[in-house]
């Protein structure tokens, strides 16, 4: 899950990342969740995933989704969740491709060795 704004730079270049991650390892199970914390809304929310190619899907934040995930203190702002909904690892600012991926894969890996002990 990325908290992120459309008139964020490092937020702009850390959707794409995003975008590539999600297209990578999608059919593996990956699910990503953009959450606009954008005051205008869809107004600016929808041109802004069509100019930046943005596949996944992206959803209004609200005040509680916010509060929910302990407060937003910057963005861009990522929760990495585990398949049982719970948070395995947050980000506060923009993260290298490479940092993202690895936590990714370590839940894929964590996945696939729970499937083999069965």
């Amino acid at each position: 899950m990325n908290f992120f704004a459309t008139w964020c730079g490092p937020c702009r270049r850390e959707i794409g990342e995003l975008v590539k991650l999600y297209e990578k390892f999608r059919e593996t199970g990956l699910e990503v969740v953009g959450v606009s914390l954008d005051m205008e809304g869809a107004a600016v929310v929808g041109p802004f995933v069509k100019h930046y190619k943005i596949t996944y899907p992206v959803v209004i934040g609200t005040r509680k989704m916010v509060v929910d995930y302990g407060g937003i203190s910057g963005v861009p702002t990522s929760f990495i969740i585990d398949r049982d909904g719970m948070i395995a690892e947050h980000f506060i600012g923009l993260r290298p491709a490479q940092v993202l991926e690895a936590s990714v894969v370590e839940l894929l890996k964590a996945k696939v060795a729970r499937a083999q002990e069965s």
